[in-house]
């Protein structure tokens, strides 16, 4: 780690919102929704349900959790909501992530 990184870190990472980040990833359903975001970009909340095989409703829930933490951001265009992941706060906290989901 180069002290560019070491620097973010202890400016903007905390312990509180490092627990919130574990916590939404917990989840393997919540994992696949991010691999699902990785590998796809910015998708709207059926499709990203569709492609990790859960209802709505319960991705609408589970987004709940990324977007709380930051993970992701959110706009609705029309009817739809879209998401997308935020791949600066992904790369603070879990900086292989990213690159894991894209090989997978």
């Amino acid at each position: 780690m180069n002290i560019e990184r070491n620097e973010i870190y202890c400016c903007k990472v905390n312990d509180e919102s490092t627990a919130q980040i574990f916590k939404a990833l917990s989840d393997p359903t919540r994992l696949a929704m991010l691999r699902y975001l990785v590998q796809n970009g910015e998708s709207n909340l059926s499709d990203i349900a569709s492609g990790v095989e859960i209802t709505p409703s319960l991705c609408h829930y589970h987004g709940q959790f990324f977007r709380t933490t930051g993970l992701v951001t959110s706009q609705k265009k029309g009817r739809e909501k879209f998401v997308k992941l935020n791949e600066e706060k992904v790369e603070l906290y879990l900086p292989s992530l990213i690159d894991a989901f894209k090989k997978n």
